[in-house]
């Protein structure tokens, strides 16, 4: 009984250690902007809801500033800067194109596992965590991982 045991939580940790890790032909295609988080604020492009943290939403209130306005002028930001023209394309042969309004960034990554957690390594020196949850491909800075850290989710084009 205790071999069997042992067993199904070997057979089980690896499953998780599995389901975590993120490979080349997961990434494959052209990601648009979701949702990101920042400092705890959560901005949905998709729906275009703001949610403040309520440090962030302390600080509006204090400052005399009405919270809609504020989020109102974050989604003008957004737009000015052009977040509809960003996007993500991953190409076979571990190379991206990082597009922004007025530019695009060619790279080449590589994926390192460790710990469980997947990190792409990309030739300018940056490196993020990867993951895949329901659907959205997350990247956050690495160094900057936990709950509040800044993190963008892309929803792959179909």
């Amino acid at each position: 009984m205790k071999k069997l045991h042992i067993t199904l939580i070997a057979f089980f940790a690896l499953f998780i250690a599995q389901a975590q890790t993120v490979t080349e032909k997961d990434l494959l295609g052209e990601w648009t902007p979701r949702k990101m988080t920042v400092q705890g604020t959560f901005i949905d492009f998709k729906t275009g809801d703001i949610t403040f943290s309520p440090e962030t939403q302390e600080q509006v209130e204090a400052s005399g500033q009405d919270i809609e306005e504020v989020k109102t002028m974050v989604k003008e930001g957004l737009a000015n800067g052009g977040m509809d023209k960003i996007k993500v394309i991953f190409k076979s042969g571990l190379a991206a194109e990082f597009h922004r309004p007025d530019s695009v960034k060619e790279v080449t990554y590589t994926l390192s596992v460790e710990s469980g957690s997947t990190y792409m390594i990309r030739n300018d020196g940056k490196e993020m965590k990867v993951s895949i949850a329901d659907g959205l491909l997350q990247l956050v800075p690495r160094g900057e991982e936990g709950a509040d850290a800044p993190a963008i989710y892309f929803e792959k084009k179909k």
